[in-house]
């Protein structure tokens, strides 16, 4: 699974850390392991973005992706 974060040039947030990544099933929103992430600590400027894959061996079909910032206030 490939996906793209991106932080709005519109936030006033100067960089975000995202230190929580997870591969999540869409309806039961459990946690799906094992995953390997190719980026999990991400810092991101307004308007920056970045691509990350996840590889797991699970089947799952509907799978997301949550990242959730450090300085989300």
């Amino acid at each position: 699974m490939t996906s793209r974060v991106r932080d709005s040039p519109l936030t006033p947030t100067t960089w975000w850390l995202l230190p929580a990544t997870r591969l999540t099933a869409s309806r039961s929103r459990s946690r799906v392991l094992p995953a390997i992430y190719s980026d999990n600590y991400l810092w991101l400027l307004p308007g920056e973005s970045r691509t990350i894959t996840v590889t797991t061996p699970s089947s799952a079909s509907g799978l997301k992706l949550e990242a959730e910032p450090y300085n989300n206030n």
